[in-house]
């Protein structure tokens, strides 16, 4: 629902209602601790909108007053611009997600659907900012850090398996080896946690004169930058 131009998540009213039970008290409990943190940590914070105050019922948390994202349409949808324009929205969403991460905020669940594309500027912002897979702490986490980096460098894979599977230059037994190739390299990725600057190179590399769709999928997943 909205209030004024701002937007209650739906889902975060619905699974924090209170009731008598203790564990769902104690849920209630940590959403309110994540969104206060969240609410205090905004000012340092100028990429990302993060929760804007809290709906609040028989003195428990219960939601959260969200930015409401006019004028924009999911990152999937961006898929069919160029390869520039695209590549060049992966590098403003390692920025958004290297800055919250310098302030301990991590968005372990960063993927196609948490991100908005801003009509006029395409400039990306991520959403669902309120949920469990937000992390905070007051100190850095090596493990949280790892796999919100994990989950941002998939986008870019399968934005890669996206533009080999529609390649009408590649046979049907490239396009599944290329698939496969990453499809293990993603695998790869669990135990080799990329950093923020590693990603940045690889887009870096991307963006050479069509290298995306000159270069076997071999050499783009095997760090050649």
């Amino acid at each position: 629902m909205r209030v004024g131009d701002k937007t209650i998540h739906k889902e975060s009213v619905k699974a924090n209602l209170p009731t008598s039970n203790d564990i769902e008290l104690d849920a209630s409990e940590t959403y309110h601790n994540r969104i206060l943190d969240l609410e205090l940590r905004q000012n340092l914070i100028g990429r990302t909108s993060l929760p804007k105050g809290r709906i609040t019922l028989n003195n428990l948390t219960v939601g959260c007053i969200l930015k409401y994202h006019d004028n924009h349409f999911p990152l999937v949808m961006h898929y069919f611009e160029n390869d520039e324009t695209v590549l060049k929205t992966f590098r403003e969403i390692c920025k958004s997600v290297n800055e919250l991460t310098t302030y301990c905020i991590y968005p372990t669940d960063v993927h196609e659907q948490n991100i908005l594309i801003e009509r006029k500027t395409n400039m990306p912002e991520l959403i669902d900012v309120d949920g469990e897979y937000i992390h905070i702490s007051d100190t850095p986490n090596q493990a949280d850090q790892d796999e919100t980096y994990y989950k941002t460098m998939l986008l870019i894979i399968n934005y890669i398996r996206l533009k080999k599977s529609n390649n009408p230059a590649m046979s049907d037994e490239e396009v599944f080896d290329s698939i496969n190739i990453l499809l293990e390299f993603r695998e790869l990725l669990l135990r080799f946690n990329p950093s923020y600057e590693e990603i940045m190179e690889l887009i870096n590399y991307l963006s050479k004169d069509k290298i995306l769709e000159k270069a076997p999928t071999y050499r783009l997943i095997n760090k050649p930058f």
